[in-house]
């Protein structure tokens, strides 16, 4: 105890706990590399002092103990507020405040790349790949559906599976399809389409729409893995068709 003695423990909450609580945060809005806590101390504490500048017109009244005394529950509550209430509200607020259209251009996009940008969006669409094999494979990101990010090995899950015309066209849902999993590495081009725009045969249009709900994804880099699948609803077995790879069977997609 004698590195932290009880009389250094309140400059580390005021000093680094509310520094630490908007990094981590920020860390689970925006993808990045693994953080090296030891080397991040500093902005720990920076944001921590940060957080005292803008709430120190509080602070100071309410540790009189006549204020104590008088009022102990909200002794307690307003400086919980300040140590790990507001760290939040921080971080949350600093990564709407960059993405406005304001800061567009004028700093350094924080998103690391394409894929975690427009995953992050998490928009229900259709998907095709093409895979380095020359394969395609095509199906609904939707209810269900997962991608995971940076900095993990970024993949994609698609709850559903379609057949594929040699021109890329969808055609209809694989029967029972659980969905396929496709890695990156795998990929050589992805193509997304609006639900609403891409042309399909009626039936399968009806079908899609109703399977078409906000997909799944990882938050942030501390995602430790898939999330949940979302039971569906029962439906009628639909009508007979292949695999929802066009030309041969990729073993790696599955």
């Amino acid at each position: 105890m004698d590195s932290l003695s009880l009389d250094k423990i309140p400059l580390l909450l005021i000093f680094f706990v509310p520094g630490f609580i908007s990094l981590k945060v920020f860390e689970l809005m925006v993808p990045g590399e693994k953080r090296n806590w030891q080397g991040a101390l500093f902005e720990a504490i920076g944001f921590s002092c940060i957080n005292f500048a803008l709430t120190f017109w509080v602070f100071f009244p309410i540790n009189s103990a006549d204020f104590y005394r008088r009022h102990p529950f909200w002794f307690y509550l307003i400086h919980f507020g300040i140590l790990f209430i507001l760290p939040i509200i921080w971080a949350i607020s600093l990564n709407a405040l960059l993405k406005l259209d304001f800061f567009a251009g004028k700093i350094v996009e924080l998103v690391p790349t394409a894929w975690d940008y427009f995953f992050s969006q998490r928009k229900a669409c259709w998907i095709l790949a093409r895979l380095k094999s020359g394969d395609l494979i095509g199906g609904l990101y939707g209810n269900g559906s997962f991608s995971a990010n940076f900095p993990y090995h970024q993949d994609i899950y698609i709850s559903e599976v379609w057949r594929i015309s040699e021109t890329g066209q969808f055609l209809e849902r694989v029967p029972q399809t659980k969905g396929a999993w496709i890695p990156k590495k795998s990929i050589e081009l992805l193509e997304f389409f609006d639900l609403q725009e891409l042309e399909l045969p009626t039936a399968a249009a009806e079908t899609a729409a109703a399977r078409s709900d906000e997909p799944r994804r990882a938050a942030g880099s501390n995602a430790p893995g898939y999330q949940p699948v979302a039971l569906e609803p029962a439906l009628p077995a639909p009508p007979s068709g292949g695999s929802g790879v066009n030309k041969k069977t990729s073993p790696d997609v599955y």
